[in-house]
């Protein structure tokens, strides 16, 4: 080979490597979802999904539900544009077979009767930045955890005052 293969050979790696890794989200914008009944069903929850969505008012929870397979991984974030208000802090509520019960969520929350109940509230605001949408948003909750037994998980997001 003469130097010139090997040069255009060189900048073709090199090209390959200085591309980055090349992940995205599923999108969904539900339309239904206000009671635990008409959670609205994730499908093949492993996979990486992002829900665009809206709560509407105080008080008023947006449900969703998926299965699990003990071992598996439960991961959610839950996010917010970042020209929100900081008085706008959303609660998430997962509820499932084995989740150990953590804090109390509201009465008008929604629960399986059997279901374990965790509570997670904002930790702090933690700026970032979605290259594919391009969007702004603060991330408020980071859960990443095994399901603790095989079963029908859900998902609560309400906001309590605003």
């Amino acid at each position: 080979m003469s130097r010139i293969h090997y040069r255009i050979v060189f900048l073709g790696l090199l090209l390959l490597l200085s591309f980055p890794l090349v992940s995205a989200h599923v999108p969904i914008a539900p339309a239904d979802g206000d009671t635990l009944e008409t959670a609205i069903e994730i499908n093949n929850p492993t996979k990486s999904w992002v829900i665009y969505s809206e709560l509407h008012e105080a008080q008023h929870a947006q449900y969703f539900t998926f299965e699990m397979n003990e071992g598996d991984r439960i991961r959610l974030i839950l996010s917010i544009p970042i020209y929100e208000t900081h008085s706008f802090s959303p609660v998430l509520v997962l509820m499932g077979p084995g989740i150990a019960d953590q804090g109390t969520p509201p009465t008008y929350i929604e629960h399986p009767e059997d279901a374990g109940i965790a509570v997670y509230e904002e930790t702090g605001r933690h700026a970032d930045y979605e290259g594919f949408t391009p969007t702004s948003f603060y991330k408020l909750i980071d859960i990443d955890t095994e399901a603790p037994e095989t079963g029908r998980y859900y998902v609560a997001v309400f906001e309590p005052e605003d």
